[in-house]
């Protein structure tokens, strides 16, 4: 009993501490906006943006450990040695850190400036890091966003209509698709979507998903769904059958169970400015530089890159179609590709001198295995390019953020998150 208890402090003294941390990086961080340009940002995706969720997750891809986090003071589950993309972008639009939705202190009124529900390993599709354990696919996300404003938010307003307006000027940020690559696709001896689908086709999968996850709504859950279990969203089931199943080895039945069964998604739930964020160049990350041979000019892999482009047309596409067809709506398509391929090209350009190695990791370039616990990592990290085998450090998402959430950010179009917010 003593000991269960001693366990139970403990815990507690780490939520405390790492609230505390937290508390003084939003005041570090702040922006110059004092008020406020977005009541709300409701965050989706993986590892990139993830701050939390996975700790409370029964997984590998885990990032609550020493050295991530050194430049924090403490690791908080970022996968980062520091603050995230989406970090700074909140500052930028004058809100705090934005809280993990299954950090137990994620409720009541904290939860109004908005809630990150991404999650490390997940992707577009359901199946994407299942080698990892738990993780909650971008459906998963959209089920919990669901609750959310089902259940957490009305109690918070006055009217129904109140929450409405909260919704529509609220920002939804959707960084999604790349584990769908490096987590699946690319590993064939895990995955059989390389078998089924040449990369167009596949590209094409991942957007006729991402369309319908955004614009429809869902029924991708069993009867019996606990919302308060997180395990239950890993796989998820349509009509009974399991959507990992489905979509790596029937993909027509995929498809005509998706748009027969999924309505009122995102866009149905209020969502109404939301950022895509497309796919940066894969190919150049320590992980891929350390699995493949081949690399090109700037020493990236360049069919990988390829594939990624594959995609990334296609959400510029599909960004400016839903401007025209959905109602009242607003997209916005955040180019990651093209500035992290000149950051990997021109370092120097960016004020980094190290591009092809991760700060921490291990084997070639620091792309056989990731950072380990306690692990040292390279004492000039902001030279850097990458923190681990995936990710990118601090000094790069800072650079990322400003160029598109600042009121001169020319890397989203057709217009800045700046001005999305304003909308």
């Amino acid at each position: 009993m003593e000991r269960k208890d001693a366990q139970k402090a403990s815990t507690a003294s780490q939520h405390l501490v790492c609230l505390m941390v937290l508390a003084f990086v939003t005041c570090v961080v702040k922006g110059a906006e004092a008020v406020p340009l977005t009541p709300a940002m409701f965050i989706f995706g993986d590892s990139l943006i993830d701050d939390g969720n996975n700790n409370y997750m029964p997984t590998v891809a885990r990032a609550n450990y020493l050295p991530y986090g050194i430049d924090l003071g403490i690791p908080t589950g970022r996968f980062c040695n520091g603050l995230t993309v989406v970090d700074y972008g909140a500052s930028l639009l004058g809100l705090p850190l934005i809280p993990p939705y299954l950090s137990p202190t994620s409720k009541g009124s904290k939860i109004l400036n908005g809630l990150n529900y991404a999650s490390a390993a997940a992707g577009i599709l359901d199946e994407t890091g299942r080698h990892y354990g738990g993780r909650m696919s971008f459906s998963g996300q959209i089920l919990l966003f669901e609750k959310t404003i089902r259940y957490q938010l009305p109690p918070l307003f006055e009217t129904q209509e109140a929450l409405s307006q909260y919704l529509t000027k609220s920002v939804f940020i959707i960084n999604i698709g790349s584990n769908d690559y490096i987590n699946n696709y690319l590993l064939p001896n895990i995955y059989a979507t390389s078998r089924l689908y040449k990369g167009e086709a596949f590209a094409d999968l991942l957007i006729a998903t991402l369309t319908m996850q955004i614009s429809l709504s869902s029924k991708l859950c069993s009867p019996g769904l606990d919302f308060a279990d997180p395990n239950s969203f890993v796989l998820g089931f349509i009509d009974g059958l399991s959507v990992s199943l489905v979509s790596s080895t029937m993909p027509k039945l995929y498809t005509s169970s998706l748009i027969s069964n999924l309505k009122d998604k995102l866009y149905r739930l209020g969502a109404r400015k939301m950022l895509l964020v497309g796919i940066g160049p894969l190919g150049c990350i320590p992980s891929q530089l350390y699995m493949r041979s081949s690399t090109n000019s700037n020493g990236c892999v360049e069919w990988v890159n390829d594939l990624v482009s594959l995609f990334n047309d296609r959400l510029v596409y599909f960004s400016k179609t839903m401007n025209s067809t959905l109602v009242g709506s607003s997209f916005v398509y955040q180019n990651i590709f093209d500035v992290f391929s000149d950051m990997i090209k021109n370092p120097s350009k960016y004020g980094f001198t190290v591009s092809d190695q991760a700060c921490c990791g291990n084997g070639r370039h620091g792309g056989a295995l990731t950072c380990l616990p306690l692990q040292p990592s390279c004492s000039n990290r902001d030279e850097y390019i990458f923190w681990d085998s995936f990710h990118p450090t601090q000094a790069v998402n800072k650079i990322i953020a400003d160029r598109c959430y600042s009121a001169f950010g020319t890397d989203c179009h057709p217009i800045s998150v700046y001005q999305l917010a304003q909308i």
